[in-house]
């Protein structure tokens, strides 16, 4: 065996970062399905692009509930895909009306998002492959990690850069 000195002074810790936004890329994506009910989501793994923490990934992956239900048997909430594609400008299309770009879901008085062409809480379509390299802020939190006592970042929020 080989006896090594290591120096200290260059180690950083892999604990996750403070709370706080974050410019992000996401640097790979998965299409992933949940063990529990099968229902489809997208795994994405973001990278700091600026500042201190920069070329730093957040762990664990950022998950988005694509669709299908929850353990209860009720729909899943996509809210966090629209607002995703909204701060990525992925285009999509709308099912109900057709039209199709990149554009901005809006919100109505309910806060549930609508076509912006139609006006319409619809289904709608988009390649999960075109937010691969896509920038834009996260706000990250933290909580204990799955079956663990160990402190993990989780995306809170994410938005456009501008």
């Amino acid at each position: 065996m080989t006896l090594m000195t290591s120096d200290l002074s260059d180690a950083i810790g892999f604990g996750p970062l403070p709370k706080d936004w974050y410019t992000v890329r996401a640097v790979e994506i998965q299409d992933e399905t949940s063990n529990k009910t099968q229902a489809p989501m997208l795994a994405l793994t973001l990278m700091v692009e600026t500042g201190e923490y920069a070329k730093k990934r957040v762990f664990p992956p950022y998950r988005v509930m694509l669709g299908g239900v929850t353990e209860k048997g009720e729909k899943q909430r996509t809210d966090r895909v629209c607002e995703l594609i909204n701060a990525t400008n992925v285009e999509w299309k709308c099912n109900g009306c057709g039209a199709s770009g990149v554009r901005k879901f809006v919100k109505n008085d309910q806060q549930k998002y609508l076509c912006p062409d139609c006006m319409q809480v619809t289904k709608f379509s988009y390649d999960t492959d075109h937010f691969r390299d896509k920038v834009f802020r996260a706000l990250l939190s933290q909580e204990k990690g799955f079956n663990s006592e160990e402190m993990v970042n989780s995306v809170a929020r994410v938005a456009p850069l501008s």
